[in-house]
């Protein structure tokens, strides 16, 4: 693999969006693109933009709503990753109640 240098961005300035993929790799089974690599580059996008939407964190309330936003964006991640789960798992019985046949 190629030598990926880390990126060291200043405070003040918004991570571009095209950071946000820097750990898709063919080693990791991220390219070439399928339907669910190319939902996890738009999960990730949407992450990215939540982020750079959410108040700063220079007051007592800025910093219960972004703390409230987050929670409930990480709630639907999991709940979107416990359904891909499930049907991993309903796809292994299935093979495995076939096998036993």
């Amino acid at each position: 693999l190629a030598y990926s240098p880390e990126v060291a961005l200043p405070t003040n300035v918004t991570v571009p969006e095209t950071l946000v993929l820097k750990d898709l790799s063919v080693a990791t089974g991220s390219f070439p693109l399928d339907t669910v690599g190319l939902k996890a580059v738009e999960l990730a996008l949407a992450r990215h933009r939540l982020e750079e939407a959410l108040p700063p964190t220079t007051d007592n309330c800025s910093s219960v709503i972004r703390l409230k936003l987050l929670n409930t964006a990480e709630r639907v991640e999991f709940l979107r990753r416990e359904q891909i789960i499930d049907k991993e798992h309903a796809v292994r019985l299935e093979a495995l109640r076939v096998t036993l046949q």
